[in-house]
């Protein structure tokens, strides 16, 4: 695959976030067959997981990449949170994002990552020309714009760091008061004696509002869950309905409720930037967000020797890049084949027909959480590597009921895992 003088495979690791660190952890022990370097366009590694109090423009004039809140904490617990190899020992289950970060930078010193990584160097393109990947790289501190040739692409740059804001909610421009998304909310300061309305039911979409409502007059909660949250505050209104039309004052929902509100927090998700792959690369995003010519929702169908994990979104993330990882480096390194590009394209198709089946939306339709499990032991079968632990599958879903049952005080609850099929409370 390399012609250079060094016969190593030349490999590159975009981002040092949780993905990224898994890619150079993986990368390290090959290190006969690889040779490879980590892009990080901060001076951190831990990627959204570095909470700042900012928003807007960081210090070189970049986005603000982290979408965390000051109080956040996991809504899974680190007992299968953690990557496989490499135990958190927390002291509770749900634990702040600065017990995150705090772990993945345990997970790069405990590993050697350092060593491989670049730090304040930002991708500026990638492009596919004879066999090999340019990559475009600007060092942000000199300026300094340089090309390098590699064999194969780990793209780790994170999913949670561009805002989606629908442009199907009538009247939202229209609208005198403060729209803000949750990309941008960090604190609820500002909001006493304010109408807010929060606009989707997802994790922080739930978190915030029971956060805001602690000071708010009131929260409207806008989101098409199937059923309601139980035991939320009096001062948090669930509305399970769309939007009709957002007003200069208030909102109108279609089941013919309004309200007047200050605010309105879009927790509405973020979409993908794969804005500096090129062409070349054989990727196309649609305008409903869904990534087109990606096998297995990781792996580059034209050019497997790219994959991207800032695609697939999965239930229990770091046990899953790990797995994903260990697949696409034994396909590097030929200890596995892949399918044809025909079969991988007829799998593709099949895939999103299932998903559509399932009544998902197609920007939607890389979600794998109602399948994550038969997704997980096809992996793991294909690569031959150790699959998940019941105990992980089972901790997850009872999780779910846990949730369901306690929105607000299922967080505080602390797990043990004695077996590979049991956990304890």
């Amino acid at each position: 695959m390399s012609d250079h003088k060094d016969k190593r495979m030349r490999a590159c690791v975009i981002g040092a976030g949780a993905a990224g660190l898994c890619a150079a952890r993986h990368l390290s022990q090959y290190q006969s067959v690889f040779t490879f370097d980590v892009y990080e366009k901060t001076a951190k590694v831990g990627g959204v997981w570095n909470y700042t109090d900012s928003v807007g423009l960081d210090t070189n004039g970049l986005p603000i990449h982290t979408s965390l809140y000051r109080n956040m904490r996991t809504n899974i617990p680190m007992e299968i949170m953690e990557f496989q190899d490499f135990a958190s020992n927390c002291e509770t289950s749900f634990v702040s994002h600065t017990r995150v970060l705090q772990y993945l930078e345990d997970y790069a010193k405990h590993f050697n990552l350092y060593q491989y990584i670049k730090f304040n160097h930002q991708i500026i393109s990638v492009s596919r020309s004879e066999n090999v990947w340019k990559i475009m790289v600007k060092n942000i501190t000199t300026g300094e714009i340089s090309e390098h040739i590699y064999d194969s692409v780990f793209v780790c740059n994170g999913k949670f760091s561009i805002p989606f804001i629908p442009t199907d909610i009538k009247g939202l421009h229209t609208f005198k008061g403060q729209v803000l998304h949750t990309h941008d909310y960090r604190v609820a300061d500002g909001f006493e004696g304010k109408v807010v309305l929060v606009l989707g039911g997802g994790p922080s979409g739930v978190d915030i509002s029971i956060e805001v409502s602690e000071i708010a007059k009131q929260v409207i909660f806008c989101h098409r869950n199937a059923e309601p949250f139980l035991n939320l505050s009096e001062s948090i209104v669930q509305e399970l309905s769309e939007i009709h039309e957002i007003t200069e004052t208030g909102v109108e929902l279609k089941n013919g409720n309004q309200y007047k509100v200050n605010t309105i927090l879009l927790a509405t998700g973020y979409q993908l930037d794969l804005s500096f792959l090129d062409k070349s690369c054989a990727i196309n995003v649609t305008n409903s967000g869904r990534v087109e010519g990606i096998y297995l929702h990781f792996i580059n169908q034209t050019y497997p020797s790219m994959a991207i994990w800032a695609i697939c979104r999965t239930p229990i993330p770091f046990p899953y890049y790990h797995i994903q990882v260990s697949l696409f480096i034994k396909y590097l390194t030929r200890e596995l084949e892949l399918p044809s590009i025909e079969e991988m394209e007829s799998h593709i198709q099949r895939e999103l027909s299932y998903r559509k089946s399932m009544g998902l939306s197609e920007r939607h339709c890389n979600k794998i959480s109602q399948s994550s499990y038969d997704y997980c032991h096809t992996l793991t079968q294909m690569a031959n590597i150790k699959p998940l632990s019941p105990v992980v599958n089972k901790l997850h879903d009872d999780i779910q009921e846990f949730r369901k049952q306690d929105i607000i005080g299922y967080k505080n609850m602390n797990f043990s895992i004695i077996s590979d099929e049991q956990y304890c409370i």
